[in-house]
């Protein structure tokens, strides 16, 4: 998905970057990679500032956003664009209410971790994020009732 913006944004003649898991150190804990990825990202995009190469808009996936809509002056203030390939919240809720084709059991430890780990970080972006793309009306729905 991200791919085929960033194809659509240089067929205009912009410049594109990307920062995927790949562009991670290899030190970085393979059990706590996902929740040191938005940190990685922002250190990405703050190392690119102070070279002087600001960003005119930086594209993020829902969750991993969380970093970079805090303090974003030290940024360069660029603007933020989410992307949501299915809103976090909503499926968690989904799940819990076991509202979705075989859903499975949500364990005590995923209803203890998820709030605490993922949902939060998806939640700061959507709410402070400039812009949000969505895939579809639902989840346009979720967020503009939320």
């Amino acid at each position: 998905m991200m791919e085929s913006v960033h194809t659509a944004l240089e067929e205009f003649g912009w410049e594109t970057d990307y920062f995927t898991s790949d562009d991670m150190p290899s030190t970085a804990s393979p059990r706590f990679r996902r929740y040191a990825f938005p940190w990685f990202v922002r250190r990405y995009v703050r190392e690119a500032f102070l070279r002087g190469a600001q960003y005119d808009v930086i594209n993020v996936h829902e969750p991993a956003g969380s970093a970079l809509v805090l303090g974003r002056g030290r940024l360069g203030a660029p603007p933020i664009v989410a992307m949501s390939h299915g809103v976090e919240q909503s499926y968690w809720e989904l799940r819990l209410r076991r509202d979705m084709p075989n859903p499975g059991p949500v364990r005590i430890k995923e209803r203890i971790l998820s709030p605490l780990t993922r949902l939060w970080q998806s939640q700061l972006t959507l709410r402070r994020a400039d812009h949000v793309l969505c895939l579809n009306e639902e989840d346009k729905a979720f967020l503009v009732t939320r």
